[in-house]
């Protein structure tokens, strides 16, 4: 269905005559139609997207949130001498951790003030805080970081790709080597 076209400035008293159904309030240019200014103007007075600075990358980049689920390592303090615990470990004791709802990813944090007591403990996380990592390892214990994309232990043994074909090879021929001293 067409719509008809409004026609505006017809009489005094039309539905769409005298102010065009522009109102009274604003005179000049907004009297005049839709779109006719721009929408960042005030009116003789710096329009706030001039007034604010342009930031730099880094200056931008220093507002961003921190996209890891905090772990401290006052919750470390009250796990057991030799425990091997990640997020999920400490969540279902009940220890106070923040809830993973935001980002799945998990950061151990500790401030140089911070005191860690507990003794041989192996993490499991994300990210380790320089001073988080020295606590828990001079206490006797390991810092094992997991990947981004699976969550699972980063280590020598996971890097290397070829690993396992070096270790079927030497297996093979070690096996033909037993053969041969069979017959």
């Amino acid at each position: 269905a067409l719509k008809k076209k409004i026609v505006r400035g017809r009489g005094k008293y039309g539905h769409h005559g005298r102010t065009c159904g522009y109102g009274t309030t604003k005179n000049g240019a907004h009297k005049r139609g839709r779109r006719t200014l721009n929408p960042g103007y005030e009116g003789n007075q710096k329009p706030l997207h001039l007034k604010t600075p342009k930031l730099t990358r880094d200056q931008l980049d220093t507002m961003k949130q921190d996209p890891y689920t905090q772990i401290d390592i006052k919750v470390l303090n009250m796990c057991e001498d030799g425990d091997e615990v990640d997020y999920m470990d400490l969540f279902v004791r009940g220890l106070p951790v923040q809830s993973r709802k935001k980002f799945d990813k998990v950061k151990v944090k500790a401030k140089e003030a911070d005191v860690l007591t507990t003794k041989n403990l192996i993490v499991y996380a994300h990210a380790f805080e320089p001073p988080a990592r020295e606590k828990i390892e001079q206490n006797g214990g390991r810092c094992i970081r997991l990947s981004d994309v699976g969550s699972l232990p980063i280590d020598a043994r996971w890097l290397s790709t070829n690993e396992f074909k070096v270790q079927d090879d030497e297996n093979e021929e070690g096996a033909e080597g037993e053969e041969e001293a069979a017959e």
